[in-house]
Parts: C-alpha cells; structure tokens; sequence
C-alpha cells in the first residue's frame, strides 16, 4: 500500500486557492502591515512517501491495520498511565506576557473559528494555529476545509458566538475572545499599537530570555512584532468583504479512514491538528526558515521562534511528539539553530482512549528510517506508561484542567 505523507493544503474559495506555488504573491492593496510575506511555497514534489505498515500497538479486539505509525489505546490500558482529570491539582491562572502575548492571540482565533464551525454544526475536535515565515497555519482535527470560512463569519459584526445548553462556560470565552480580536485588530490602529507596546516592554524587561532560543530580547522583540503584524492583516483580511487569504494557509490531512484497514465504526481516526501544521514545516524544513530570514529580513542566521496555541493544550501524545522533536535531529532541536517551538506552558494534556492517532513522524528527524525508529519508540513508552514528558505532573487549571490557559487571564 503506498503512502502518502504529504499534507494538501484546501483551496480557500472561488477564483483563490492556498495551493502550492512558485509564483510570488502581489499585494492586492487592501489594509496591510508594512511587513510583507514570503517568497512562494514548497513544490509538493518535496514529499515523502513510503510503505510504512506499524501494525496494532497494542491488543484490540478488531483486527486494525496502522499503515502509518499511529497511536491506539483502550480506556483500560491507560488506566495506569495518567490520572483521570479529577484528579488533577489546580493551579492559580497566569498571564501571557511578552511574546507570549502572540500565544494569546492565536489561541482567541481557534476560540472563534471553533465557534463558528460548532455554529454550522461541525466537530472539529480541536483547532491549532502556528506562524511562519509571514503566515499563520491553521488546522484542525476534522473539516479542516471549512476553516477559512469559519473564521471569516465570526469577524462578522453579526456574529453571536452560543453554545448548547447548559455549556455556557465555554460560549461566553468565545464572546471575550471576539471582543479582544475586535480590539486589538479592528478598531482603528490604536489597540494594535497598544498591544504592541505593551508586548514589546514586557519582552525587554524581562530577566532572562530563554537560553534555548540563543536570542537577545531585541530579536525576541523583532520576531514577535512580525508576528504580530501577520495576524493583524488575518484579522483584517478575514472581516473585509473581499476576502484573499493571502496571509493565512488551512493545513488539511490525508483522509486516514481511507488508508488504515478494517477500523470500527465507532472509533476515530485523525492525525491531531498541531501535528499536520509541524508535518508540513518539516517536509521542508530548509525553505521555511529562509523564507522566515527573508521575512525578517535578516542577513545571516538566527533562531526563528515558532508559536502554537489552539483551544487546549496538546494531547499527551502530540505533547510528547513536540518534545521527541527537540532532540538531535528534530524539526524544533535547538542545536540546528533554526526552529525554537514556543508555547505558552508546558503542560501535557490527557492521552485519548478509543481513538487511533496517527503520528507526524518527520517532525522527529530528517532519516526517515531514523523518524520512523523513534515514532514507534514514543508509542511504546507512551503505552508502557514510561514516557515522562506525556504524563500529567504539572498543575492544571482550576477551571478546565486540559484547557490553554483559565478564564481569568485574558486581559491585554
């Protein structure tokens, strides 16, 4: 059975798609940030494809064939591996400061789009969003194809972010999350310029910078600036009427159902939305940090910090794939000096029973054999219960254990 491990990225409307390309993309002069995008994408001649066949993980009643390494468990075999959410201490809520702040900000975009996907009743599961190289990366769980216009409806002035009854924790955090968009990017200059300059003298005083980033606070200050202006033109481009989409890309999956045999009804099979954005950075790991020096327009190297944030915290299994890929080899290994991942904690969410997730092995190395060799290694640990970094040790939150941050820290 032949695989392919590339990720198709969804066309975006009529007459504009986010395809593949080396043509280099025009300013259609609507209401933009000075900073400019990138040159153009990678060819999707640059995937990778192979044979790979890790089958049953561990003991299932039904007969299930893995073509690509994935991860399953049943309720009882992670019984032993994590503690059940009530169990779980909470902790006091945090604020995002510095460049933590651009964290915020995307995690306010997959609060509405999800919204408005749930709106147009859609199960995303989770959205998760990422910049890079002057662009933000969107996926999702499921329905990725419908994200973009999701996010348009809900910059709409008439959009009314609800949710099922008895649920109206989560439907008032996306009306907040509305509001602080609306804010900081909608109304006039001004709430941009404050956001920024609050972002800015955070970074600055802070004590120390991150030792892993190998950056001065006023390269920190450059990367987060830029970043902060890409969502601007997002946000702004999503609520006009023409929109392009020319800053923002949908990262869709290959259809797993289709490719992994023999898979009951009442079981899901999904590659996590974090793991389709860092699979795509990794197929071309070079391309995406020159066109991130481009952008900059750095001359010679630097780190480029690259933020994810969605609703939650990733799952225990995408939680310990990002740490396996800061290690030698990996897409995030601060030894390549070229991609830093940044969130804005480190807490590991909760490892799903019933649920076949395929894994994004290129993150872990650029062998593929070698990528492969560690991903069925994660698995084994993680199923084993002798994976440290996927276990719950860190407080959650006094609200929602496994959500991004609490309630209570939204201010800007």
């Amino acid at each position: 059975m032949r695989i392919s491990r590339d990720l198709r990225l969804i066309p975006t409307g009529s007459g504009e798609s986010n395809e593949v390309s080396n043509d280099a993309r025009t300013d259609e002069g609507n209401d933009r940030q000075s900073i400019e995008t990138p040159m153009s994408h990678p060819e999707e001649a640059s995937q990778h494809q192979g044979t790979h066949s890790y089958l049953r993980c561990c003991p299932h009643p039904h007969a299930i064939t893995f073509a690509p390494p994935a991860f399953y468990a049943s309720e009882r075999d992670l019984a032993n591996v994590q503690k059940p959410p009530s169990a779980i201490a909470g902790s006091k809520s945090k604020s995002y400061l510095g460049y933590n702040r651009i964290c915020q900000a995307l995690r306010h975009i997959a609060g509405v789009v999800y919204a408005a996907m749930r709106e147009a009743k859609l199960k995303p599961k989770e959205i998760q969003l990422s910049i890079m190289a002057g662009k933000i990366y969107i996926s999702s769980n499921f329905h990725a194809d419908k994200i973009l216009e999701a996010l348009s409806r809900s910059q709409r002035p008439e959009f009314k972010p609800s949710w099922k009854v008895g649920d109206s924790k989560n439907g008032e955090r996306a009306k907040r999350y509305q509001r602080h968009l609306q804010r900081n990017f909608l109304q006039g200059s001004g709430g941009l310029d404050r956001l920024r300059n609050k972002m800015h003298g955070e970074i600055m005083r802070e004590e120390f910078p991150k030792v892993e980033w190998q950056l001065s606070k006023d390269e920190i200050a450059l990367q987060a600036d830029a970043s902060l202006t890409t969502i601007y033109n997002v946000i702004q481009d999503a609520a006009g009427k023409n929109r392009l989409y020319k800053d923002i890309i949908a990262v869709h999956q290959e259809d797993y159902g289709e490719i992994i045999d023999n898979v009951p009804a009442d079981i899901s099979v999904a590659r996590h939305a974090e793991q389709n954005i860092a699979s795509l950075f990794a197929s071309s790991k070079d391309f995406y940090y020159h066109s991130s020096l481009e952008w900059l327009r750095i001359k010679g190297n630097m780190s480029i910090i690259v933020p994810f944030s969605g609703r939650y915290v990733p799952c225990g299994v995408c939680h310990a794939i990002e740490r396996e890929a800061e290690k030698d080899g990996g897409i995030f290994s601060a030894g390549d000096k070229q991609f830093v991942l940044q969130r804005s904690g480190r807490r590991a969410g909760m490892l799903y029973h019933d649920e076949i997730q395929v894994l994004a092995p290129e993150m872990l190395h650029c062998n593929p054999s070698m990528a492969l060799i560690r991903a069925e290694n994660l698995i084994e640990r993680l199923l084993s219960g002798t994976n440290d970094e996927a276990k719950n040790t860190d407080p959650g939150l006094i609200c929602e254990p496994y959500a991004t941050d609490s309630d209570s820290c939204d201010d800007v």
